[in-house]
């Protein structure tokens, strides 16, 4: 796991066993396993993703963030998303410059079944990197109070 992987994951990730699992259906392993033979980057990509994931399936994400967070190259996450799109394992929605994945929830799921089909909320885990932002994150100042508004 590399480190931009762990910092992206809850401290309590690997100690709270309510949220440190993930669920897949033996139905789609052969789906899977063939996703595998075709594009192993993209089912590491996958993977990575899963691991992520809210309680919803779903993630706010650069293109840029996986590809750091999975050591792959931006051309190689660029195809892996492109199959596992074309494949229906993830759904990409746009929310402006933001892009949201949905893992499809008939695979793999890290909730109680009933909220599978919840998929409307898109409560996603937002994963902001340093280099992502307009100057570092250290500098921003922290936000005390709001300013006088002009009229």
């Amino acid at each position: 796991m590399t480190d931009l992987l762990r910092a992206a994951l809850p401290s309590n990730q690997y100690s709270n066993k309510r949220i440190s699992y993930a669920q897949l259906y033996t139905l789609h392993m052969p789906d899977l396993r063939k996703l595998n033979a075709i594009s192993p980057a993209a089912t590491n990509i996958l993977l990575v993703l899963i691991e992520i994931m809210n309680r919803r399936n779903a993630i706010v994400i650069s293109v840029e963030g996986v590809e750091r967070i999975s050591g792959y190259s931006k051309s190689t996450v660029i195809r892996a998303l492109s199959l596992l799109e074309s494949s229906n394992f993830i759904q990409r929605i746009r929310a402006d410059s933001a892009t949201v994945i949905v893992i499809n929830n008939a695979v793999a799921w890290k909730d109680k079944p009933a909220y599978r089909a919840r998929m409307a909320e898109f409560d996603a885990r937002v994963i902001a990197f340093d280099f992502e932002q307009f100057g570092e994150i250290e500098s921003k100042k922290k936000l005390k109070k709001i300013g006088k508004l002009r009229d």
